[in-house]
């Protein structure tokens, strides 16, 4: 396993991110594979070149965090995984099952990232960022029944209209069950598509 770690900035905030991720692998363990790690100026991540890259004016970081930022890079190493994994599959899903891989290992620390992703929001004002605020009650709802129900209730009270729940409530009844088999996987994917298609044009 090699790994490549580089960064647009250099500073203490940075150093700090690199002692972060090395507790991060160290965490995890081996990787089946090598891995490019950088620090720049926004976040994404390429399954096909195996590489991570984390915003450096991410909150966590801005705040020398070092738990929320262990969550940041945990959280991206783990849709990293499931990319690879699942590349044909929508990206709430993904998420879904990276959220659920990592909650095996951090579990506080994942709580910890996506209530406060939650918390800061302002307010939820589409279906699309309802969606995006819901991935972290779908993914505790099948972890911790008391978390999940904290998440939700919080993405209730950012939400600008209580029709977005009514949207996605077939596909929750869905994702939040397990989806590690085959067939379970189909019929999320399956739920997730029937969803936005019903919902397509939808202005709420």
């Amino acid at each position: 396993m090699k790994i490549i770690k580089k960064s647009a900035f250099e500073n203490e905030k940075a150093a700090l991110v690199f002692n972060v991720f090395d507790k991060a692998i160290a965490s995890y363990g081996v990787l089946p594979f090598d891995l490019e790690f950088h620090i720049g100026s926004q976040s994404s991540i390429d399954a096909n070149k195996s590489k991570i890259a984390i915003s450096y004016y991410d909150d966590f970081i801005q705040e020398s965090d070092a738990k929320g930022i262990f969550a940041r890079v945990m959280y991206s190493l783990h849709m990293l995984l499931a990319k690879k994994a699942f590349p044909d599959e929508p990206e709430i899903i993904q998420q879904i099952i990276a959220g659920r891989s990592m909650a095996v290992l951090c579990r506080e620390q994942l709580f910890y990232m996506m209530f406060l992703g939650i918390a800061k929001t302002k307010s939820i004002e589409s279906f699309e960022q309802y969606l995006s605020a819901i991935v972290p009650y779908a993914v505790f709802s099948t972890v911790d029944a008391y978390s999940a129900e904290l998440l939700c209730a919080l993405v209730r009270k950012k939400a600008k209209s209580l029709e977005y729940e009514k949207q996605a409530k077939k596909f929750l009844s869905v994702v939040c069950k397990p989806i590690d088999t085959e067939r379970s996987l189909t019929e999320a994917v399956q739920s997730y598509e029937g969803m936005i298609n019903e919902n397509a044009g939808i202005e709420v």
